[in-house]
């Protein structure tokens, strides 16, 4: 089987694999090089394998063409630990807050 050698079009470049999948799932263009290329294309546009180089052209990855979108990632979400409340004391309160009388 075939397959194309790819680079980001436009001036476009990834620093990662993942975006790099993102991007040919979002049918982003890509520049054909190597024998026979020198045309745009994307995804819908191609039958066979592509390495797509990255990164300045120093990494590649390989994406067969049944390969299918990866699943979103759900965000991460940053925990907030949260105090209990401490019962407040007359000792607490500022002369002009402080309450007539305290319950108990």
């Amino acid at each position: 089987m075939s397959h194309l050698t790819l680079i980001p079009a436009y001036g476009r470049d990834y620093r990662t694999k993942a975006e790099v999948i993102a991007a040919w799932f979002g049918d982003k263009d890509f520049l054909c090089t190597g024998y026979g290329g020198g045309g745009y294309v994307n995804r819908p546009q191609v039958t066979c394998d592509v390495n797509i180089r990255y990164d300045g052209s120093r990494k590649v990855v390989v994406v067969p063409l049944g390969m299918k979108p990866p699943k979103p990632r759900a965000p991460k979400v940053n925990k907030v630990k949260v105090d209990k409340p401490t019962l407040r004391t007359a000792y607490d309160y500022e002369s002009e807050d402080a309450p007539e009388t305290f319950p108990g």
